[in-house]
């Protein structure tokens, strides 16, 4: 009874809420910025990539544009001049850097500052995935039987918990601090992040990489609100204040991310056969660019996970529990 009262009270309410926001959407004018600067982390492959490329391949209607690809992989300068050679683009530059060191970053936001002067656009993609239940890494002591089928990553729930924290979110939170001085440079600044449906919808083997990419979610939410007033065109006449934030909650990617996992317990055939129906990394790449240029704050793809976790999350607990075990073929 209670729950059928909650329905008729929530579904109205959040499907004139739905149509007020498409309506705003379709009516916002789009963010264009001259001779914008693109900084991309994690854009050694997946959807880091996509974005790097497609930002390369766009016709300069609004001066040049600007590419600084950031990754760990030492053969980021290949991917940069294939990139180059590609799209046409000529202003790709690699940075080879560890998003969780301070010192890389440092010397990184110096090469930009000296090559651009600026960022317009951050794009955040790094993060790594966990796939094993939570009881199964506990029992995966070094030494252990159990403990054969992690990966050399982290083998124990202190050392899974401490590599996907520092992937998931301290390595956003030390590239934003390093790189926010050379957004208030720009005019109109935004940073956009990749976090994930898992921030707000749980399910079985993923509860460390869940808290951490909900952990992300909310650090950005509370940013946004911080950097809402700072000053921002600092190099232009046309000074203002606000560096945007974007974050997007895809679901499933299809990047070979499960078999890259930091615990690397996924078999092959559960990855294959979640990827088979994920999206692609260049369909997300372009629903990123297009959050950034109409300067939305939350993205859910695919859009029906909005209403699973605003909604389903509030009204069918159990129902979204019991179809997470289903997909995830849990069995304790």
């Amino acid at each position: 009874m209670q729950s059928q009262m909650l329905a008729r009270c929530v579904l109205p309410f959040t499907a004139v809420l739905s149509a007020w926001w498409l309506f705003r959407q379709a009516n916002k004018p789009k963010r264009i910025i001259q001779d914008e600067v693109v900084v991309v982390v994690g854009a050694s492959s997946g959807v880091g990539l996509a974005v790097a490329k497609l930002y390369a391949s766009l016709r300069q209607a609004f001066g040049k544009k600007t590419i600084h690809i950031v990754a760990r992989s030492a053969g980021l300068a290949e991917v940069a001049r294939e990139i180059s050679s590609k799209s046409g683009c000529q202003s790709v530059h690699a940075h080879t850097a560890n998003a969780c060191s301070e010192e890389d970053l440092a010397e990184l936001s110096q090469k930009i500052l000296r090559i651009s002067g600026k960022i317009d656009t951050l794009v955040f993609c790094a993060g790594a995935l966990t796939t094993s239940g939570f009881l199964d890494l506990n029992a995966a002591r070094p030494g252990s039987a159990s403990d054969a089928k992690h990966g050399p990553h982290a083998s124990t729930v202190s050392g899974v918990a401490k590599a996907s924290y520092d992937a998931n979110v301290l390595s956003c939170m030390l590239t934003v601090a390093a790189l926010v001085p050379l957004l208030q440079h720009a005019t109109t600044p935004r940073i956009a992040v990749l976090s994930s449906v898992a921030a707000e919808i749980p399910a079985p083997t993923r509860s460390i990489y869940a808290a951490h990419k909900a952990a992300l979610s909310m650090f950005l939410r509370c940013l946004r609100i911080e950097l809402d007033s700072v000053p921002v065109g600092k190099l232009s006449p046309n000074a203002g204040k606000g560096i945007g934030i974007s974050i997007i909650h895809p679901a499933s990617i299809n990047t070979g991310l499960r078999s890259r996992a930091l615990d690397s317990s996924s078999s092959a055939g559960a990855t294959q056969e979640h990827e088979s129906s994920a999206m692609t990394p260049e369909y997300v790449a372009e629903q990123v660019k297009k959050a950034i240029d109409l300067e939305v704050d939350e993205v859910w793809l695919p859009g029906l996970y909005w209403w699973v976790a605003k909604v389903g999350m509030v009204m069918a607990p159990e129902f979204i529990a019991k179809k997470a075990k289903r997909k995830y073929n849990w069995q304790v």
